[in-house]
């Protein structure tokens, strides 16, 4: 399967693997993958809005020069959550994919992840989403 999003590398990074549409337009699913150190975590992910994820990195886009605080994305159910803070020269991002919705205040660490250079040398590599049938990472 060709994955429709990949951030960083698909061994050292987050991947959407696949984005389905639900019936009578109640939203998306995407298949998200996430993979570092050699350990792979992979879930099915509820957006009821889709565009408000691409929005959300399309704004990051637009403030390539950087910006002060951290930016936030959270899926409805709580269970993919992408943190993006920039500092001076690089985007750092923390994402979290928990296996069951979270509760409002639980405990939440994790380390910065940068993403590693492709080969074009550009820190992410980027798809154009498309809509399929089937199953969104």
């Amino acid at each position: 399967m060709d994955p429709v999003v990949v951030i960083g590398t698909r061994s050292e990074g987050v991947t959407v693997l696949d984005v389905r549409r639900l019936p009578d337009d109640a939203g998306d699913q995407v298949l998200v993958e996430i993979s570092r150190g050699g350990l792979t975590a992979a879930r099915w992910v509820f957006l009821l809005d889709g565009s408000d994820l691409v929005r959300y990195f399309s704004r990051l886009s637009q403030r390539w020069r950087g910006w002060h605080d951290t930016k936030e994305w959270t899926s409805l159910e709580g269970d993919l959550e992408i943190q993006a803070t920039h500092t001076g020269a690089h985007v750092d991002f923390v994402v979290s994919l928990r296996s069951a919705p979270t509760r409002s205040g639980s405990p939440r660490s994790a380390s910065p992840w940068r993403p590693a250079p492709t080969s074009s040398g550009s820190p992410t590599s980027w798809r154009r989403p498309c809509r399929r049938e089937g199953a969104m990472t």
